[in-house]
């Protein structure tokens, strides 16, 4: 099989699953899906995507950040993928916004991806409300919350 079948069978394969085993990742695993979320390319070579990885003990609160999306408290994990805006606001002003949040969607398809290929599945979340992630997170001003990615094993 050529490596463009195996990325496109992955392609056709993923689905948003919603619903998780109780089996948590090795540290292998999770120290792969965060390597493969910074594998992006980056406008100008800024690089403002920072990746967060919330086990077990913040997810709860996390799940009410995200308007109580039970998939966020049961995943193995949910990786948060943040941007520094200013960074990229700095050198493309408005538009760098926009780069960021591509970057958000190249980082989202690396984890899903790699995710899959590795017998485990995903579910994007885009819907929550900042400021809470931000708190649960302790994250500062400066990092804006583009993507919550579930992971685990389907239930």
């Amino acid at each position: 099989m050529t490596d463009l079948e195996v990325v496109e069978g992955l392609i056709k394969k993923r689905r948003s699953i919603r619903k998780y085993t109780n089996r948590q990742l090795t540290r292998d695993e999770i120290n792969k899906l965060v390597e493969v979320a910074m594998l992006v390319p980056s406008a100008g070579a800024i690089h403002p995507l920072s990746v967060h990885v919330v086990p077990n003990d913040r997810q709860e609160k996390l799940c009410i950040a995200a308007l109580g999306q039970t998939a966020v408290r049961e995943a193995s994990v949910a990786i948060i993928i943040t941007a520094n805006v200013e960074r990229m606001l700095g050198k493309y002003r408005s538009r760098g916004l926009r780069y960021a949040y591509m970057e958000a969607g190249h980082a989202g398809q690396n984890v899903a991806l790699t995710a899959l290929a590795m017998g485990l599945d995903t579910v994007m979340v885009g819907a929550f409300v900042d400021e809470r992630v931000i708190d649960v997170m302790e994250l500062t001003s400066k990092d804006l919350p583009l993507y919550i990615i579930c992971v685990g094993e389907k239930g």
